[in-house]
């Protein structure tokens, strides 16, 4: 079928990368990766609460300078 279906945070342990849950959430998250821009180094994942997941999946990459900032723009705390 072609429906979708909202889950909860945590609702299955499918969609869970290293203990992960919902990158594709509210706020595209600062990561420790760098891009291959040297204007923009910083990259950031996951997309924001104005993205859709068929033009931003969880596994794009945008990029950005260390002085960026926004409302759409966050991290997400890990422990490992």
């Amino acid at each position: 079928s072609n429906k979708s279906v909202l889950l909860s945070t945590g609702a299955s342990e499918t969609f869970s990368k290293q203990g992960i849950y919902d990158l594709a959430g509210n706020v595209w998250k600062w990561t420790l990766e760098y891009t291959s821009n040297s204007n923009n180094p910083c990259a950031l994942r996951g997309g924001n609460c104005n993205n859709n997941g068929d033009n931003y999946p969880a596994a794009y990459r945008g990029a950005n300078d260390a002085t960026y900032y926004s409302d759409v723009v966050g991290f997400r705390v890990s422990l490992f």
